[in-house]
């Protein structure tokens, strides 16, 4: 089985990230104490990988379980780091901590834990279309059936069969999909449109600033502010999002820190740049 190995970021464990993914359940994932299995499409070129990811002291071993169209390992590598926040600087991470007492508890709290996104913005873009107004389970459901129907299939270690998410020109050719309204449909495929046409290219989106790039991906049907800064921040991996309309993370603010005002919850957040998605995502899983 082809391999390579990718230096284990300090403070990087990969059993945190396996605890977050398997109770996520809206990416294509198998965890045990062996590793983590992942199924994806690299992003822009839609490459299908199947990886079996496992921690050796300072490496990560990446033994790759499928790959048919011969993804090289530097664009694999390129897309995990992102994936799993491997490239994000713990040394200003934690100095926020230091200037923040609340934040500084959460890290000694959550040691491990690093920003897990999508495996692409495309992915997060289409799950936030499909949960708009539709309960989490019915939209899992969904998203689940057009995996099983039209990924990519990757047999595990365990003997588990994942499958990963379709890309965007296959979902541009389903004129339906069982469950979803015609006008999600339609979103869906001017979303794929959109992706093909290189607007939802991780790198771009994680370079611009929130406004810029949430004024980009609002011009794309069916996406709203919520589901832009999703897309931001946990698709495209850019690193200092700080989400105004995510009303559960406001909701942990107002107890954490006492106050209400969705002002000062964007003040308080100023001191955590460059790394607000990292510090989001700490208060979700660890406030």
């Amino acid at each position: 089985m082809p391999a390579f190995e990718i230096s284990r970021p300090d403070g990087f464990d990969l059993s945190e990230t396996i605890a977050f993914l398997t109770g996520f359940r809206a990416m294509s994932v198998s965890g045990d104490s062996g590793g983590l299995d992942l199924a994806f499409s690299l992003d822009d070129s839609w490459e299908p990988v199947g990886l079996h990811l496992s921690q050796h002291g300072a490496e990560l071993r990446v033994d790759i379980l499928s790959n048919p169209e011969d993804a090289s390992d530097s664009a694999i590598q390129l897309n995990l780091e992102r994936i799993l926040g491997l490239k994000l600087d713990i040394r200003r991470y934690l100095e926020i901590g230091e200037r923040d007492l609340v934040v500084g508890q959460l890290q000694r709290d959550n040691p491990g834990v690093r920003p897990v996104s999508f495996s692409t913005a495309w992915e997060a873009g289409v799950w936030s279309i499909l949960s708009q107004r539709t309960r989490r389970v019915q939209a899992l459901a969904i998203k689940r059936r057009l995996s099983e129907a039209h990924g990519h299939a990757v047999v595990c270690p365990n003997g588990s069969t994942i499958h990963g998410f379709p890309g965007p020109a296959t979902m541009r050719s389903l004129a339906e999909i069982q469950g979803v309204p015609l006008q999600k449909i339609e979103w869906l495929h001017g979303l794929a449109d959109a992706a093909l046409q290189g607007a939802l290219d991780c790198e771009k989106l994680a370079s611009l600033s929130q406004n810029d790039g949430s004024a980009a991906l609002r011009a794309i049907p069916g996406i709203g502010p919520f589901s832009a800064e999703l897309i931001l921040a946990r698709g495209a991996g850019n690193p200092d999002i700080f989400p105004m309309h995510e009303p559960i993370l406001h909701g942990i603010l107002c107890r954490l820190y006492g106050v209400t005002d969705l002002e000062r919850h964007h003040e308080i957040a100023e001191s955590w740049r460059p790394h607000r998605s990292w510090v989001s995502f700490l208060l979700r899983i660890g406030g």
